[in-house]
């Protein structure tokens, strides 16, 4: 294959088509899936080694091209829709959902490699039904249960704390028989019920969007919108201007047509979706625990011919009662040789069946196991962000010491990118052995073993990571190059080896040690303004606060395995946890006998106190190496 490099991108030839390459991905221009607002996407496959063969194994690289430097609404906010879908994907792992794969950039353009779901959408697959031989209609059940996956995907998005924000028709993909979620450049992480800003597409959007106050519940909309135009091949409204939409919203509740017909369950739960004021709209858990979208329920309703999503324990047991009626048959009726083969071949399904259930059971367990320690990860990238946004600069208490702070800063930022990303490897590492890791049993290894296709697909997550970790790769190897080349305090050289700036990210003891003392170094900087700052109330804490919390979070990286230890039994929520620790922190000013003061400042008090207490214990001397142990 000969190389050369266009747009950026390496390019080779293969077969006698030119085709860019990404990593470990390739794609050739020609073979564009679709094209949107933010970029086009195109059917890639993986880079085959010198000699072989393509694979018939596909994925679909969205490309979308970023103007760097050049400030317009436009390009931030595709900018900011890129970030967010990526953001957002890589925290979401669900069958139902469209998987991100990797992430790779340069300086003009990302690339999002995921899933191929070679059905296309949802308007793609019901268009190429139409046009099919013998075009045949999906059954009410069979229309069920498909959405019934795109229910259980919001179910899972909604322990999420996740609102999507643009459901429609293309943003439904089509892989196999399994329908999945994607597009989450509009998606939000938020607990909150006034959301005011505007995103969407008008066919599927929920009144209180256009109104710019809405919650959660606009996604029940969006969803009874696009059930609605799958049942009856059109939106429930046709109205294209937004004021006259509103109008009609209002004055003309959905109805269901009589033909074609369906049933009043599922024409009623339709109706619930989709009325207007959402106070009174359908709530999240009904439609969750609606017989409606029930697997089982429409199993136990009728045929489908396609059934992906089975039930171990009641397949089992579906199965134990073919045994008890073959041995109720008359033996005139069936020899013994054929009842003994057909009870023969039952039990081995169902010691199939056990066998996956310990698998399923043993592979939930790990899952856990990777979140919580992929957890730490987003610690680290929390307080590597906060470290970024600190500034020291016209803090007369800092100015005699003022640039080894600073280098102290960029350094301990250098480091916690760089244990970010040992984190995430050393998982990575773990789960490709072939032995036991996470204090799991030799047994439980072996089922892990055997379940090749799971660990896989964690392995592929955490790439993810890596690769949004990686977008900060330049950036970073720039600190690392100019601390190698200029001379550096002694207070910091005498600190730091070679093993500190390498990109090796091998899990490494030795770097650990070195990045817990320049975080000690720092956190020594930073204390005295907080212990010689006096104050009385939020106003004049606002002073300090930054500090304060750059110093909280820099004393629980000091003690991570401490603060952050695996309790199969109490599982830490990582994203609870960073939102109450996140909760009454700000730098902003409020009303000063307001509420939201008294309750800021209270925090603030809070944080002081353990901050204090903290430094006292963690920053006498002490053996470093008994910190990360």
């Amino acid at each position: 294959m000969a190389t050369k490099k266009e747009k950026g991108l390496q390019v080779v030839r293969f077969n006698g088509r030119k085709y860019f390459v990404l990593g470990k991905w390739m794609y050739n221009e020609n073979s564009k899936l679709g094209a949107g607002g933010f970029g086009a996407v195109y059917k890639g496959l993986e880079v085959p080694l010198e000699g072989q063969t393509l694979k018939d194994e596909y994925v679909a690289i969205k490309h979308v091209e970023i103007q760097e430097g050049i400030k317009n609404t436009v390009n931030n906010i595709e900018l900011e829709s890129v970030r967010q879908e990526i953001v957002t994907l890589q925290q979401l792992d669900h069958p139902n959902i469209v998987q991100l794969i990797d992430v790779k950039k340069n300086k003009d353009n990302v690339y999002m490699v995921m899933e191929f779901c070679q059905h296309g959408d949802l308007e793609q697959f019901f268009n190429r039904k139409k046009e099919s031989p013998n075009p045949k209609k999906l059954t009410e059940l069979e229309i069920r249960f498909y959405f019934s996956q795109i229910i259980e995907a919001f179910k899972y998005l909604r322990s999420k704390n996740l609102i999507h924000r643009d459901i429609k028709p293309q943003n439904i993909l089509v892989k196999n028989d399994v329908w999945k979620v994607a597009d989450f450049g509009f998606a939000k992480k938020t607990t909150s019920n006034e959301l005011t800003d505007f995103y969407g597409t008008l066919a599927t959007l929920a009144p209180q969007v256009m109104l710019q106050n809405y919650n959660h519940k606009c996604d029940i909309y969006s969803l009874g919108a696009t059930l609605y135009w799958i049942l009856y091949n059109q939106f429930p409204y046709k109205e294209t201007n937004q004021k006259r939409l509103l109008e009609q919203m209002e004055k003309n509740p959905v109805k269901c047509p009589k033909e074609p017909h369906y049933s009043e369950e599922l024409k009623n739960i339709v109706e619930r979706m989709l009325i207007f004021d959402q106070n009174d709209r359908i709530d999240w858990e009904e439609i969750f625990q609606s017989k409606i979208f029930k697997q089982k329920h429409i199993l136990e309703t009728g045929q489908l011919n396609v059934i992906n999503i089975i039930n171990y324990d009641d397949l089992k047991e579906n199965l134990d009662k073919k045994v008890e009626l073959w041995k109720g048959l008359n033996i005139d009726e069936i020899d013994q040789d054929t009842l003994e083969k057909a009870e023969n071949k039952v039990q081995q399904q169902i010691q199939q069946i056990d066998d996956k259930a310990k698998i399923s059971d043993t592979v939930f367990r790990l899952q856990k196991r990777v979140e919580f320690e992929k957890g730490k990860g987003i610690f680290l990238r929390r307080v590597f962000e906060r470290v970024g946004h600190y500034s020291v600069n016209g803090r007369v208490i800092f100015q005699k010491h003022i640039h080894i702070i600073k280098d102290l800063l960029t350094i301990t930022r250098y480091g916690l990118y760089k244990y970010q990303r040992m984190c995430i490897k050393h998982i990575i590492d773990r789960l490709s052995s072939q032995q036991k890791q996470f204090d799991f049993t030799d047994q439980d290894w072996s089922y892990i073993i055997k379940s090749k296709q799971v660990p896989q697909i964690f392995l592929n997550g955490l790439q993810s990571d890596i690769g949004y970790i990686s977008l900060d790769d330049k950036e970073m190897n720039k600190v690392a190059k100019k601390y190698q080349d200029i001379e550096i305090p002694k207070q910091i050289k005498d600190i730091i080896t070679p093993i500190f700036w390498s990109n090796d990210y091998t899990y490494n003891v030795d770097f650990l040690v070195q990045l817990l003392l320049i975080i000690k170094l720092l956190i020594q900087h930073l204390y005295p303004e907080l212990e010689k700052y006096k104050y009385a109330n939020l106003q004049s804490s606002l002073n300090i606060s930054d500090t304060l919390y750059l110093v909280d979070d820099l004393l629980i990286v000091l003690n991570l395995d401490n603060v952050f230890e695996w309790n199969e039994s109490d599982i830490i929520n990582f994203n609870t946890f960073l939102q109450q620790h996140q909760e009454g922190k700000t730098s902003q000013q409020v009303s000063e006998n307001s509420e939201e003061a008294q309750k800021q400042f209270e925090i603030f008090n809070q944080v002081n106190n353990r901050v204090k207490l903290a430094y006292e214990i963690f920053l006498k001397e002490r053996d470093q190496r008994k910190i990360i142990q």
